[in-house]
C-alpha cells in the first residue's frame, strides 16, 4: 500500500508492457494527489494488482507492506476493543460482572 505525502500519481488499467508500447497519452482513468492512497483493495482482499501507478510529478510517499498493515490494523481493533471494555465496565446494569465476560461481550460490538 502507498500513501502519497505531495505530488500527483495516474492511475492506468493496463499492464506495464502497454504503457511502454502505447505510452500514457489519453489512457489516465485516475489521478491521486497528497493523501490519496494506492493498493488498500489488494492489502484488503489479498488480490493482485490490477492497475498500473505512474508518478506524474516528483513524488514523496510511504510504502506500507502488507505485514505492516495487518499489524495496524490488529493494533486498532486491539485498542477499540479496550475502548469498548472499559466503556461496558462502567455501565449500570454490568457492574458486578466478571470482567471475561464483559471482554467476551465487548468484542461483539
Amino acid at each position: 500500500m502507498i500513501v502519497i505525502y505531495s505530488g500527483e500519481i495516474g492511475i492506468y488499467l493496463q499492464n506495464v508492457k502497454d504503457l511502454e508500447t502505447f505510452g500514457t497519452e489519453g489512457k489516465c482513468i485516475a489521478k491521486k494527489g497528497p493523501e490519496g492512497v494506492l493498493g488498500e483493495a489488494g492489502l484488503l482482499k489479498g488480490a493482485s494488482r490490477g492497475a498500473t501507478c505512474i508518478a506524474l510529478t516528483k513524488i514523496e510517499a510511504l510504502y506500507l507492506s502488507g505485514n505492516n498493515y495487518s499489524k495496524i490494523v490488529e493494533s486498532f481493533h486491539r485498542s477499540e476493543l479496550y475502548t469498548h471494555i472499559k466503556f461496558n465496565k462502567n455501565l449500570e446494569f454490568l457492574k458486578g460482572v466478571n470482567y471475561s465476560k464483559i471482554e467476551r461481550l465487548s468484542a461483539f460490538f
